[in-house]
């Protein structure tokens, strides 16, 4: 059985959302980057995806915090 990972994304001001789906982390983790960097202001905010059961496998930040690169935490 596969699983299926669900990606969304936001930042202190905006909700997107579910923003994909795919069958890896890693697939989930470019889906979650590129929503970040191409739909919220200035590039910046979070990702965070989730296993089929809702629980969260990963959540990554981009801010000015970071240096404007992708932190990774569990």
């Amino acid at each position: 059985m596969t699983t299926i990972y669900t990606v969304h994304a936001g930042n202190n001001n905006t909700d997107l959302g579910q923003v994909g789906k795919a069958a890896s982390i890693l697939g989930a983790r470019r889906a979650g980057r590129t929503a970040v960097r191409t739909m919220l202001a200035d590039g910046c905010g979070y990702y965070t995806i989730r296993d089929a059961n809702g629980a969260q496998v990963e959540r990554g930040e981009r801010s000015l915090r970071t240096g404007r690169e992708f932190v990774v935490s569990a």
